[in-house]
């Protein structure tokens, strides 16, 4: 990776990708550090601190910076998934939650959103969470066909086939 002197934002932003890529985490958190001094209110350089914190098993840490990302941009799904995927890998599955239901109602496009919230769910048997994201899901978007078929499975699952082999008509 090149090392830069100077530059905004966005360039310190891209090296600091650079060295993410190479799993040279602590030189990646120095350029995100020098983007996000460049520009506070980008959220995507303090989502990678904290990505790379928790590459290197600092994940309260990486929660921290995560939190900020989150705050600079509450609709941005990739970042609320990585920061509920965090707070369930830091055992605490009321805030992992609370950031599911927040990545699903920022965008109904977003598959991954509804898959991976209804999964959390389904792990931390709160079936009722799943099934209930994912009807959501298919109410908001009915043409997203993954979601269909997740909650089939999940009736499946739960043993009521009925309601599975209805979606799938």
């Amino acid at each position: 990776c090149l090392d830069l002197e100077g530059g905004g934002a966005i360039t310190q932003f891209y090296l600091a990708e650079c060295y993410y890529n190479v799993e040279n985490y602590q030189k990646a958190i120095e350029f995100y550090k020098l983007s996000s001094k460049a520009d506070p209110k980008y959220a995507e350089a303090w989502m990678g601190i904290g990505l790379s914190l928790d590459n290197l098993d600092q994940l309260p840490e990486a929660i921290t910076y995560m939190e900020k990302a989150v705050a600079l941009d509450d609709k941005h799904v990739d970042n609320l998934l990585t920061l509920a995927d965090a707070y369930d890998r830091a055992r605490d599955k009321e805030k992992a939650r609370e950031y599911y239901f927040l990545a699903v109602d920022a965008d109904d496009n977003e598959v991954d959103a509804f898959i991976e919230a209804s999964d959390f769910f389904i792990d931390n048997n709160a079936i009722d969470d799943a099934i209930e994201v994912l009807v959501d899901g298919v109410r908001r978007n009915p043409s997203l066909a993954e979601i269909q078929y997740k909650l089939a499975a999940t009736y499946f699952e739960i043993a009521e086939p009925t309601k599975g082999l209805s979606l799938l008509h």
